[in-house]
């Protein structure tokens, strides 16, 4: 103990020091704590945002394969439409059958003339970003609560 430790308060010029924490010490933990959180919470925003930006470049890739698969085969429908179908042909330059949340994404006829890309597995904003982006691409979309399906022509 040194030798100001142990003269009185009013020698000193303050308070005695005591052990423990201080209520400011206690705000600023709570403080480092909020912006450490709000940092994550930006940082999961923007990578769902890259997620869904690749699930639209793996649209684009396999409507691309359609339209490449139906010229190939001559067809004027889309029955028997598949990723398998699609690979069988060899028009797909990747085999997009996963998207980034590790769902399904699946081919199929909707009509003679029109066919859905469905995906499982697509979080809420997901969702919503792909809603936003084809409203005027798409026939249609549609979740059932397990499938969110995109109509195209």
């Amino acid at each position: 103990m040194t030798a100001a430790d142990s003269r009185p308060p009013s020698e000193t010029g303050g308070m005695p020091r005591r052990g423990g924490i201080a209520v400011i010490d206690v705000a600023v933990a709570i403080g480092v704590s909020a912006v450490l959180l709000a940092a994550v919470v930006q940082g999961m925003g923007a990578l769902d945002a890259g997620r869904t930006a690749r699930v639209i470049d793996d649209i684009q890739t396999l409507r691309s394969a359609v339209e490449t698969w139906a010229k190939a085969q001559g067809r004027t429908s889309y029955a028997g439409l598949s990723v398998a179908a699609l690979d069988v042909a060899n028009v797909l330059t990747t085999p997009a059958v996963a998207h980034p949340w590790g769902g399904t994404i699946e081919l199929s006829a909707r009509t003679s003339d029109s066919y859905w890309i469905t995906m499982t597995g697509l979080p809420q904003s997901a969702r919503a970003a792909l809603t936003r982006h084809y409203q005027t691409q798409a026939l249609e979309t549609t979740w059932d609560g397990t499938q969110f399906g995109i109509a195209f022509q």
